[in-house]
């Protein structure tokens, strides 16, 4: 139990760490998470869950050892640690998209600005 929490703990500082993350965040652990093409949320980091976006995520979303849909917006980053990762034909993300030890699945039509 020590080596999991002590494991979560570094994962966590490890996502501060590699995205300064500011405003309200939606934090998991193996849930699904799904925001609404007419909802939006700040951040998310997911820890082996689903997250969907088909609304607006403002700033970033992080996944660790999960999966990411996505056809909305998202406002910065999308990094996903051994997770699978789809950009819908729809999904514009403004900043940059990391896939360390996952899969990347690119629509055309999708759009990366970063």
């Amino acid at each position: 139990m020590k080596q999991r929490s002590f494991f979560l703990f570094l994962m966590l500082a490890l996502a501060g760490a590699v995205l300064p993350l500011h405003g309200g965040q939606d934090i998991s652990f193996g849930e699904v998470i799904f925001v609404a093409k007419d909802e939006a949320q700040d951040n998310i980091i997911s820890f082996g869950g689903h997250v969907t976006v088909e609304g607006r995520v403002r700033e970033n979303i992080i996944v660790f050892g999960g999966s990411i849909t996505l056809s909305g917006e998202v406002g910065d980053s999308v990094v996903g640690f051994g997770s699978n990762i789809t950009l819908k034909s729809i999904a514009v993300i403004k900043g940059d998209i990391a896939s360390i030890g996952g899969t990347l699945n690119k629509e055309p039509g999708c759009v990366i600005e970063g």
